[in-house]
């Protein structure tokens, strides 16, 4: 059985109101998602070496945009994730695009 936490429950529902409140629609078939984490910025200017893990938080945010950008993350079949710029309070940017490729079989 997973546990999943107030916070992560929380974090699930507001990722899933903005992005329809930013018109995010949802795709059916196989998706490509591409994902940009970008740490807190500190007072001094810098990245905070503080940071969620890069891989929890793809799975956390697949779950949320499960209804909202596809119908289930199995769609996702292509998927980029990398550590981009720090931002005043942190955030978390995401692509999705229907795939057109095909699956290697």
């Amino acid at each position: 059985m997973t546990y999943v936490s107030p916070a992560a429950k929380l974090y699930k529902s507001e990722a899933g109101w903005l992005a329809k409140s930013l018109g995010v629609r949802v795709l059916e078939g196989d998706v490509s998602v591409s994902y940009v984490l970008h740490p807190k910025l500190t007072v001094k200017g810098e990245a905070s070496k503080v940071r969620v893990d890069l891989d929890n938080a793809l799975k956390v945010l697949g779950d949320a945009l499960n209804g909202v950008a596809w119908v289930d993350d199995k769609q996702i079949v292509d998927l980029h994730a990398r550590i981009g710029a720090p931002v005043k309070n942190g955030a978390i940017s995401v692509t999705v695009t229907q795939w057109e490729g095909g699956i290697e079989k």
